[in-house]
């Protein structure tokens, strides 16, 4: 397939797959507080999202089975749009059964994710991966754009039944391309191998991966942190649920999306160790800018505008960079199990700081959670060094002997 081509259809589908993501986990966060809900409950509410975190468990059924990885993606899109339009006929008080639809809802979505990432590991050249990766990011972003930008500010205008059409609408526009081009996904034998859950475990075994993983779990803890937060911080101050939603869902998104696609053009032929070094200053900047707009005030609506692109932008450059990282670490016929397992492995510091860093923010307010993470900034700075500067001082010593 054309490598244009390629890019079209992972930026379609990154796009698409990520708008019910960035509507449940970024949108609803603002909706529920703008309706008097606290904070501590918004955050449990996060459970919905709980199987995009643990789709490590099935992503070897994805490696193992299936003839091409286009037909998954067809699969689990038309199984998400019919566990989340009957959600339609619900409401918050029916609690029980929403969350129920919503978890299957995003089961599906995530188990295309899996094919999309496995697909992009396998298709994607040397050459084509460090625009894929900005492609992918940007995607990602631009669903959040629509997802948890442009839906938050029309929803007091089309509610919820409007809501979840356009999220199943939105959804299943990329069946047209993958039931076509089905056969430019298909899988070599080599995919075929029998995947187990002990294949986590020898995942660790790499030297490699060794150093890669300590700095996985943290390296995006920051800027989650504060794209989280971001949202009931602008409601505390006094912003209209419309102006939150142009503020984050169209500035801070729309920026996180084209910082994704530049950097991934900008950093095309850098080192690992300087890209992540500028994701990490990604995420110092965009905590920074957290904490200013926290002392910052409202009526001064430019610099609040400024500081929600920052912010932005710089959890769009720490984005492209591990998603750039984590598919060089993985294993032939395992792409799917080893790329969802790091993604798995840097949700998990995120997923338990949520309560808690509600908890500081109720208690003792978001500037001791914001400081907590320009001090996670600096432990991601010695690590980077630690284990990739080193190792590539000592890979170029090595080289140089061999010429000697």
């Amino acid at each position: 397939m054309e490598t244009q081509k390629k890019y079209r259809i992972l930026g379609l589908l990154y796009f698409t797959q990520t708008i019910p993501i960035a509507f449940m986990g970024h949108a609803m966060p603002a909706i529920l507080r703008d309706g008097g809900i606290s904070l501590e409950k918004i955050a449990y509410f996060h459970v919905i999202l709980m199987p995009y975190s643990f789709s490590f468990l099935w992503a070897p059924f994805v490696d193992k089975y299936g003839k091409s990885y286009f037909r998954w993606v067809s699969i689990a899109t038309t199984l998400y749009a019919l566990f989340l339009l009957p959600a339609m006929l619900l409401n918050f008080n029916d609690a029980i059964p929403m969350i129920i639809l919503l978890t299957l809802s995003v089961f599906s979505m995530s188990t295309q994710d899996l094919a999309m990432d496995a697909y992009a590991i396998k298709f994607l050249n040397t050459e084509e991966r460090s625009i894929g990766n900005g492609i992918q990011s940007a995607g990602n972003y631009f669903g959040f754009l629509l997802g948890g930008g442009i839906l938050l500010i029309a929803y007091n205008q089309i509610g919820w039944n409007y809501s979840i059409l356009i999220l199943a609408l939105f959804t299943v526009i990329p069946l047209l391309l993958t039931v076509r081009y089905e056969k430019f996904s298909r899988k070599e034998k080599s995919t075929q191998k029998r995947n187990t859950l002990r294949d986590f475990v020898t995942y660790f075994k790499a030297h490699r991966v060794k150093k890669w993983i300590p700095v996985l779990l943290i390296i995006k803890v920051p800027t989650d942190m504060i794209f989280y937060f971001i949202k009931p911080l602008l409601i505390d101050k006094g912003f209209k649920l419309e102006e939150v939603g142009l503020l984050f869902g169209l500035v801070s998104i729309g920026a996180a999306m084209l910082a994704g696609l530049l950097s991934g053009i900008w950093l095309k032929k850098s080192t690992d160790y300087k890209k992540l070094m500028c994701g990490v200053i990604g995420s110092f900047l965009s905590v920074v800018c957290g904490l200013i707009l926290l002392y910052a005030s409202r009526d001064i609506y430019l610099l609040t505008l400024f500081l929600c692109g920052i912010i932005g932008a710089g959890t769009g450059l720490n984005t492209m960079v591990v998603y750039h990282i984590s598919m060089k670490n993985v294993r032939k016929g395992k792409e799917a199990a080893d790329y969802a397992f790091q993604s798995f492995l840097r949700t998990i510091l995120f997923m338990t700081f949520i309560p808690l860093g509600a908890h500081f923010a109720v208690n003792f307010g978001y500037q001791v959670l914001f400081y907590f993470m320009l001090f996670l900034c600096a432990l991601i700075i010695v690590l980077i060094h630690i284990n990739f500067k080193r190792s590539l001082i000592q890979t170029s010593n090595r080289n140089n002997q061999k010429l000697i």
